[in-house]
């Protein structure tokens, strides 16, 4: 490519070298699904001789809204909403091996699926609601069912996973997510027993969670915080923070060391952020003037600097 054309790609111009009925779309979908996810893209380009065009993207956990298997039980009532008749063939087969142990509905009009489930007074507990996002030509949409239902094992099958708003909805209706294109290869899994309430009730237990790879000092923090009764969970690397913290609830206080190997509380603290979780504390060894000349402005989303010196104030601030 020219000098011309690099320079408009970079100042992220509108572009269809080459192509009379082009619009430059297919490049603007690029650069908006990198910032959308903290990506970059670096472009570097001979004429005559190639292009190589490179796109970074961070390394995350896997959401907490990501579906990784359906869980079922004895007596569940699968529901399954979708207009695409094909959609309900791959959740027949899916579910083919369970059918002496669940009940299995299919509608293809929102309404219908709202009344079926209030008409029949169902346990919610022992629903599990599969739902398209996008009803052709109907009024509600999969989320709007959804918050209607009021269904806890809600998954919201839909193909635009990518869509902002969409990912928004569900972090905010507490549902889970199924890229559509992964039904076909998700794994069902069957337990005696599925008591949400009482796995819910288990994991509010835990109130704070310490993130430090300074052992000594964590494990001595756990301690006091637990003789007052407080329960805290510890981690000291942030790899093995990252495979479990989708498992708190929101309300979890993290207190997150300044300094943890290779990441920073600050890096950790915008991933939860971005999970939803708002309590958020940096923990640190630093004068608060060397974390000021270290960190130019720190996010809205930290709430305070704890200071390791000040143990008293850090263990008023978890308690």
């Amino acid at each position: 490519m020219s000098e011309k054309v690099l320079n408009k790609l970079r100042n992220k111009i509108a572009i269809t070298d080459g192509k009379e009925d082009g619009h430059g779309i297919g490049m603007g979908q690029v650069r908006r699904a990198l910032e959308e996810n903290d990506g970059t893209m670096q472009i570097e380009s001979k004429v005559d001789k190639g292009t190589t065009i490179t796109l970074r993207l961070p390394i995350i956990p896997t959401p907490d809204w990501l579906v990784r298997e359906v869980v079922i039980s004895k007596g569940d009532t699968i529901i399954i909403l979708d207009d695409d008749p094909s959609i309900h063939g791959v959740w027949d087969g899916k579910f083919e091996d369970y059918r002496k142990i669940v009940n299995i509905q299919h509608f293809t009009n929102g309404e219908e699926t709202i009344d079926f489930i209030k008409s029949k007074k169902l346990d919610r507990k022992k629903v599990i609601l599969l739902t398209d996002y996008e009803l052709v030509s109907q009024k509600l949409d999969g989320l709007s069912v959804a918050e209607k239902t009021k269904i806890p094992r809600t998954i919201l099958v839909t193909s635009h996973f990518d869509n902002l708003k969409i990912r928004q909805g569900i972090v905010e209706a507490n549902i889970k997510l199924l890229p559509k294109q992964m039904a076909t290869d998700i794994l069902i899994k069957e337990v005696e027993s599925v008591d949400s309430s009482k796995s819910k009730k288990s994991a509010n237990k835990t109130k704070t969670v310490i993130l430090d790879d300074d052992n000594i000092f964590a494990d001595g923090l756990q301690g006091i915080l637990e003789k007052s009764g407080k329960k805290a969970d510890v981690y000291n690397n942030g790899k093995g923070f990252l495979e479990e913290y989708a498992k708190y609830p929101k309300e979890t206080k993290f207190c997150l060391d300044y300094n943890i190997g290779n990441v920073t509380g600050l890096e950790i603290a915008k991933i939860l952020n971005q999970a939803g979780y708002n309590n958020l504390y940096l923990l640190t060894g630093y004068d608060e003037d060397v974390i000021k000349d270290k960190v130019k402005k720190l996010p809205d989303y930290i709430i305070k600097v704890l200071s390791k010196t000040n143990i008293d104030e850090v263990i008023e601030v978890l308690s």
